[in-house]
């Protein structure tokens, strides 16, 4: 018995492991990707049970249902396929109709989830549009938003090596209306001027 159970233990430890589980991280789809992503949405040859791409972003792999039950063989089992047809590392993109990838914009939800079955052009670019707001098509949603936290981070600065200055020149306009060089007119012009 101890030794069945070693040999379980040692044969889960050396197994490989490296297509477990869903995919995370970043992931531009290609247009075959996408194009792949629609027929599998469309379930014509059953119920949609998983899709799975590769790293890359170019290769896909689906599995469906055709019976009223039934079970994929698993994230790894099916990841395992795709690598070989692939030829590259394959993970678990969606589950039945919902993604599964995580990456900086898609968490999970029922914001990643694509309902009813998209079948003709407006459907497609429906689809393109909702995997480009997830971050996985032509990767410009992911671009523009870290775009627009860097422009907000250098505003940041800006603001406050602004008000840095401003704080300084007050002080020192300050300084000169104590010490008589200016007059009270000439110094509320002047923080004015500074102000606006």
């Amino acid at each position: 018995m101890k030794k069945l159970l070693g040999i379980v233990v040692l044969g889960l430890l050396w197994g490989n492991t490296s297509f477990a589980g869903y995919g995370a991280g970043e992931l531009t789809m290609s247009e075959g990707a996408v194009l792949a992503f629609q027929k599998y949405l469309k379930g014509k040859k059953g119920k949609p049970m998983r899709f799975l791409i590769s790293e890359d972003g170019l290769r896909t792999y689906w599995w469906y249902c055709p019976y009223s039950r039934c079970a994929p063989g698993g994230d790894i089992q099916e990841a395992k396929i795709c690598s070989r047809k692939a030829k590259t590392p394959c993970h678990t993109f969606a589950v039945r109709r919902s993604v599964k990838w995580k990456n900086e914009i898609n968490r999970g939800g029922k914001a990643a989830s694509f309902s009813g079955k998209y079948t003709n052009k407006h459907d497609l670019e429906e689809i393109k549009k909702r995997l480009t707001e997830l971050g996985f098509y032509g990767g410009s949603v992911t671009q523009i938003k870290k775009k627009e936290i860097k422009k907000k981070e250098i505003k940041k600065k800006e603001i406050k090596t602004s008000d840095k200055n401003l704080t300084q020149k007050l002080k020192e306009l300050n300084e000169l209306y104590k010490s008589g060089a200016l007059t009270k007119e000439e110094f509320e012009k002047a923080k004015e001027k500074l102000l606006n």
